[in-house]
């Protein structure tokens, strides 16, 4: 919804203990926040109605925290009256002509690609001409190679559109809406002409975006986190906690381990380095210890008094295998 509205309404469900037990989203075109001029709401414990979209009816009054309304890049953030852009608005009126075009590209492929033939029958009365034409298209549904007539005939083929390779029109409005898209056209297969350093560069402005976006939901989910605290009587300004999303596999397996040696060869804690590739430590020593006491013949501790010494290859691309190497 996010995404494809730019709004995100939210309405709180509770149980009879007071526990937030689920979040509903709410159609976003049936939402409307009661602000007054200066951007406020007028009432917060009417904050938003629900109406209905084709009646103008009221369907229903929600008070501000039982109804989070996440925005993303409104016009004005100070006025909580201003709904958000959906992800892809400023591509909107170049991404109908594109519909259009294609579709008139199928069309006059359609229509004018296939070969035609002329019959031209000179001096025919018209009982001999639909006599001719029925004969002729009896058999249409094989190949015809010959015609054959005792008067004065002549059969003249009709080629089809010889141009119907040229879509340039296609071309520029499919790079007009990707210039206002967010989404690096690359990243979709279009990739003639591209540079892989480019769409790198470009792939990696396409992260900053996705980034912005889950900060908008992390927003949104910690409004009911911090209103489930205050149920509980607990202000949530003194918990410490975050809303974090799955890390992005951007990286081969290779190009993982090698991360994680780096850094342990700069010198960084190894919890933090299991942080780093996504681990939690606390659960990998757990499982180390365990598998020491279940699988090990030699439960002695290892490494000793000379650890294991890391050299990583510089300037490991991110194409090919590892330049790690290991030796003890």
């Amino acid at each position: 919804g996010l995404v494809m509205e730019g709004n995100w309404p939210v309405q709180w469900v509770l149980d009879k203990g007071f526990n937030v037990v689920a979040a509903v989203r709410m159609p976003s075109e049936t939402i409307l926040p009661n602000v007054s001029e200066s951007g406020r709401f007028k009432d917060v414990k009417k904050a938003y109605t629900q109406v209905d979209v084709m009646t103008g009816r009221e369907l229903a009054v929600f008070p501000l925290w039982q109804l989070f309304h996440a925005r993303f890049d409104p016009d004005n953030f100070d006025d909580l009256g201003s709904l958000g852009r959906p992800f892809l608005d400023a591509a909107r009126k170049t991404w109908r002509k594109l519909d259009m075009t294609e579709e008139d590209l199928v069309i006059r492929r359609r229509v004018r690609a296939p070969l035609r033939l002329t019959h031209r029958l000179k001096g025919w009365t018209e009982a001999e001409v639909e006599a001719y034409r029925a004969r002729v298209e009896k058999d249409q549904h094989e190949i015809m190679t010959d015609y054959y007539v005792n008067k004065d005939a002549e059969v003249v083929a009709i080629q089809g559109d010889s141009n119907l390779d040229q879509i340039r029109d296609v071309v520029h409005l499919l790079d007009t809406f990707f210039a206002g898209s967010p989404l690096p056209k690359g990243m979709m297969g279009y990739t003639d002409g591209l540079a892989r350093d480019i769409l790198e560069d470009l792939k990696r402005d396409y992260y900053d975006e996705v980034d912005v976006l889950q900060d908008t939901l992390s927003f949104g989910y910690e409004a009911g986190f911090r209103l489930h605290l205050l149920l509980k009587g607990i202000n949530p300004d003194a918990e410490d906690f975050t809303i974090t999303f799955a890390e992005r596999r951007t990286e081969t397996a290779s190009q993982t381990v090698d991360r994680g040696l780096k850094l342990k060869a700069l010198g960084l804690p190894q919890g933090m380095v299991w942080e780093e590739l996504g681990f939690d430590p606390a659960y990998v020593e757990e499982r180390r210890e365990w598998e020491a006491s279940h699988y090990d013949p030699y439960p002695e501790a290892h490494g000793g008094a000379n650890p294991a010494r890391v050299s990583i290859t510089p300037g490991n691309g991110r194409q090919g295998e590892s330049g790690t190497d290991i030796a003890n």
